[in-house]
């Protein structure tokens, strides 16, 4: 592209024309340049430009057809502008005159229903009389208010404007179904009772109508409870019994009721009907919990257990005496027959066990027969989880004087059965359940667990032997979560606060005491004084034969306590799982309070590890006191005259009379004699792996300390084997684990691995040479 050229002004000096001369002659170069390259493309321009000078005269004669086509309609376009105007003026007067003719019929039907109506009152046809009704109220209120129907309508028989007459016959209406419904209802006359209860919608009193209607019901209610509670109370349950009835009448009502109400009320006012009954329901459940509480003593009882002290371990206690056997959780025959101060002596004023049981089970079964009422109010009268909302509409602002009332309305929406949940028989039973089950259950199972410890008595018939204390207390406990589950109690902080104290009286009253009678095993039997040294037998070479008698019957009694703690835990975990049982719990609980019931009476779960803990505890002493003493003294035996040190002669010799093993056959059997058949399963399981690891770590460091030949690691190899395989026949569960270490000795002092690959190698470096060291 060339330059600009320079401005004249700007030449100034003669040697500046010069080049500004060249730049214009540059600048004309390069526009004939240009202008020649047009001229040189100007044959397809050419082309273009002929082709649409063809179509000019297609064009014109185009626009000479379209303006003779807009000059022939131009008229009738204006003829039918004025034709559509008066058409639509005609639609227009057609419209005001069609709305007319259906005010003038409407007025006419209004008119015709109000004289039809008041002939239908005058012949005391009240079904004709509430046709006429519904028929003229049907009729739009601005209608019935207007002017027109103010002159249209009145007559000389009916004066007054058609708004106020049908007002007034309205409330004729209403006045008299509600006296004929009362009538019919004190009557007991079913059909007039039906005949009214359907005419009330129809005058559009359906607010009435369901009170009318529940007022009904609810007389029905009380009076069938006052005919109950007239009777004399002749059963531990008859006040539980008194609420059942009322709560199954409400229930029988709603039920058969209920599609009479939807179909000519509509589903909302059943609803409407049940709270009108819940407060009858509250009405005649406090008349029978106030009748409860003074016929039962309930205060004084509460009073005098709570006051009295728990029964005192100053009472003697019970000899032991042989019963009959139980199956688990069957109280023993003293517990069963008396649980008061029959067989342990106690103040006259203490209270009766017994009574403050069926207290309880009156009281749980009250709050039972609640929790069932209120399921059953929830599935038919709760919301319908299958029903899909459609998204509301924004709400339109309302005044500050309906905010209040908007705010009830959509409480009772989220919740609409809150009125049984808050009404005061709810309030009254919770009261009772905080006030009165939560303190005598707690105190019912203390005095049980007490009274078990005191009659407690062995069970030699059973096998394994246990004591009478296992069943009894388990009896009662089974009662007693029982009882708590079947409250169905909807307060999740009470079910918490009776399962802590419940936990608390096990641990404390019942596995405390059996720890105490434990405990006192080893200083009543003399326990552990006696010898145990090589001397072998059960009582040991240094006491008198009444000595060792009396060690074998503590040893017994003191098994007896383990097996007791032992199936206390197994126990505890089978009520745990039955009463934690999903099922279970959805039959109790309501549906919104079955997993906080779960939660709380998870926590019994930790008891279950305390007796576990203390069984652990219990087969340590056992083992400590008994048996670890006398296992060094049966490998001394086994090894007495016994040498590894080997020659040809002396290995033949050991082969041919195997007196390790005879001796350790005969030694282990002496110190493992009756606990196999006296402890329980798990029990032995521990006590016998407990045994055999201590025995092994003996036999580990009495092995460091010999010296072997070739034939000697052989017959090392063998009497491990051998006592191995002895050991394993005794239980259902391995023992060759424990001789890992045994077996891997013998295997390096034979210079083999003849170990399972499925065995870790036990021995350090260290220690494989300190036993190659052993090699003669």
């Amino acid at each position: 592209m060339t330059s600009p050229a320079p401005s004249v002004r700007t030449l100034t000096t003669p040697s500046s024309l010069p080049s500004a001369l060249s730049a214009l002659q540059a600048q004309e170069n390069a526009l004939d340049a240009s202008l020649a390259s047009l001229i040189a493309d100007r044959t397809p321009l050419q082309h273009f430009l002929d082709r649409l000078a063809s179509l000019a005269p297609s064009i014109r004669q185009l626009e000479r057809d379209l303006a003779a086509v807009d000059g022939a309609l131009a008229g009738t376009a204006r003829t039918a502008l004025e034709i559509s105007g008066k058409v639509r003026l005609l639609d227009e007067e057609s419209g005001r005159v069609r709305e007319a003719l259906e005010m003038v019929r409407m007025v006419q039907v209004l008119k015709n229903s109000l004289l039809a109506l008041r002939a239908a009152i005058d012949q005391r046809d009240w079904e004709a009389a509430t046709r006429h009704a519904h028929r003229a109220m049907s009729i739009d209120p601005a209608l019935a208010n207007s002017k027109f129907a103010d002159v249209a309508v009145p007559t000389s028989d009916l004066p007054d404007p058609p708004s106020k007459t049908l007002s007034d016959f309205r409330s004729h209406l209403l006045s008299v179904f509600t006296r004929e419904f009362s009538r019919a209802a004190l009557a007991h006359s079913s059909a007039d009772i039906s005949r009214f209860f359907k005419l009330f919608p129809m005058i559009g009193a359906h607010a009435e109508g369901v009170r009318a209607y529940a007022d009904f019901v609810c007389g029905l209610v009380a009076q069938r409870t006052k005919g109950n509670l007239s009777k004399k109370a002749s059963s531990p349950t008859f006040y539980a019994t008194l609420l059942t009835a009322l709560f199954e009448n409400i229930a029988i009502i709603v039920d058969q009721h209920q599609p009479v109400v939807d179909k000519y009320y509509g589903g909302e006012h059943m609803l409407q009907v049940a709270r009108y009954l819940q407060e009858e329901c509250d009405r005649q459940a406090g008349v029978i919990l106030s009748t409860w509480l003074e016929e039962r003593r309930v205060h004084r009882k509460r009073s005098e257990a709570l006051s009295h002290p728990s029964l005192a371990s100053s009472a003697p206690t019970v000899a032991p005496s042989k019963r009959a056997p139980t199956l688990p959780w069957q109280p023993s025959s003293a517990l069963a027959d008396s649980t008061t101060a029959s067989s342990i002596p106690a103040e006259d004023d203490a209270p009766d066990p017994r009574e403050i049981d069926a207290l309880l089970e009156e009281l749980a079964s009250i709050s039972a027969r609640w929790t069932l009422y209120r399921k059953f109010l929830g599935s038919r009268l709760g919301p319908d989880p299958d029903f899909d909302d459609e998204p509301a509409a924004p709400p339109k602002p309302a005044p500050k004087e309906q905010e209040q009332e908007q705010e009830e309305e959509k409480e009772e929406e989220a919740d609409p059965l809150a009125f049984a949940a808050e009404s005061a028989t709810a309030k009254s039973i919770a009261t009772h359940l905080s006030e009165v089950y939560e303190p005598l259950e707690v105190w019912f199972l203390r005095v049980s667990v007490q009274k078990a410890l005191k009659i407690d008595s062995p069970d030699h018939t059973s096998s394994p032997p246990t004591s009478s204390l296992l069943d009894d207390v388990f009896y009662v406990l089974k009662k007693v979560l029982a009882r708590l589950v079947s409250t169905g109690a909807s307060d999740a902080a009470l079910l918490g606060r009776v399962v802590k104290a419940l936990r608390d009286v096990l641990e404390r009253e019942y596995a405390a005491g059996v720890g105490r009678k434990m405990d006192a095993v080893w200083g009543e039997a003399g326990v552990g004084r006696g010898g145990t040294g090589a001397g072998g037998g059960v009582g040991g070479a240094g006491g008198g034969g009444k000595e060792r008698e009396r060690e074998r019957e503590g040893r017994g009694r003191y098994i007896i306590y383990l097996n007791d703690l032992d199936l206390s835990a197994e126990y505890h975990e089978r009520l745990l799982a039955t009463f934690l049982a999903p099922e279970t719990l959805a039959q109790a609980f309501a549906p919104a309070d079955v997993a906080r019931a779960a939660d709380a009476l998870g926590e019994l779960r930790g008891t279950t590890d305390k007796f576990r803990v203390m069984v652990k505890h219990g087969l340590d002493n056992l083992f400590n006191q008994l048996v670890r003493p006398r296992l060094r003294a049966l490998l001394t035996d086994s090894y007495a005259s016994l040498s590894y040190a080997l020659d040809e002669d002396a290995f033949a010799d050991a082969e041919a009379h195997d007196f390790f093993r005879k001796r350790f056959v005969l030694g282990w059997g002496s110190v493992m004699e009756g606990y196999k058949e006296s402890l329980t399963e798990p029990n032995f399981e521990a006590f016998f792996s407990m045994t055999v690891d201590v025995l092994v770590r003996l036999w580990e460091k009495m092995v460091l300390s010999m010296r072997f030949t070739d034939l000697g690691a052989i017959r090392l190899d063998r009497d491990v084997r051998a006592a191995a395989a002895h050991l394993s026949s005794q239980t259902s569960f391995g023992v060759r684990e424990h001789f890992s270490r045994l077996r891997q000795i013998a295997a390096v002092l034979n210079d083999s691995n003849d170990e399972p690959a499925s065995q870790s190698w036990r021995l350090t470096n260290a220690e494989v040479q300190a036993v190659l060291a052993l090699r003669i």
